[in-house]
């Protein structure tokens, strides 16, 4: 169980709210489909989040990527 968890860490993208989140604890996991992992190098920058996010097309303007945070769980 731990091992799965970890092996969800990472940064997400939520390409329509052009947004990125870092999840390095089981606290919570971005759904699918509208997030999608970019990387699982948590410590990555936000300037090359949007150079991976614009290689791989999930978002038409890259610039406009933002670091979000995650929701606060009742």
């Amino acid at each position: 169980m731990v091992q799965e968890n970890i092996k969800k860490f990472g940064i997400y993208l939520n390409a329509k709210e052009k947004t990125v989140v870092r999840i390095n604890s089981p606290y919570w996991f971005p759904p699918e489909p509208e997030w999608v992992m970019v990387t699982s190098e948590v410590n990555m920058t936000l300037l090359k989040i949007r150079e991976i996010a614009g290689e791989r097309k999930l978002v038409d303007k890259p610039d406009e990527v933002q670091w979000t945070s995650i929701p606060v769980l009742d």
